[in-house]
């Protein structure tokens, strides 16, 4: 099959790809938003704007802001 449409490959940024392996490191900071630049948590907070103004202060540019929620615990779910 022959195509002349362009396609785009999309690269995971090395925050999403550290996000997304290290679940145990990010026990710590289960409802709380962090901001991750390479394979570091760089700044954490309640809001996205506390932790964009805390890397703004340490004059770090771009993290990646993301909230950590709740792990699944198979044990406390409940089925209706």
């Amino acid at each position: 099959m022959v195509s002349r449409h362009k396609t785009k490959v999309f690269e995971m940024s090395p925050e999403l790809k550290w996000l997304s392996s290290k679940p145990a490191a990010l026990r710590a900071y289960e409802g709380k938003w962090v901001g991750i630049l390479g394979d570091r948590v760089v700044a954490v907070g309640d809001s996205a704007s506390e932790v964009l103004d805390i890397a703004d202060a340490a004059g770090l540019d771009n993290p990646l802001v993301t909230r950590i929620g709740p792990a699944v615990r198979p044990d406390k779910i409940v089925l209706d």
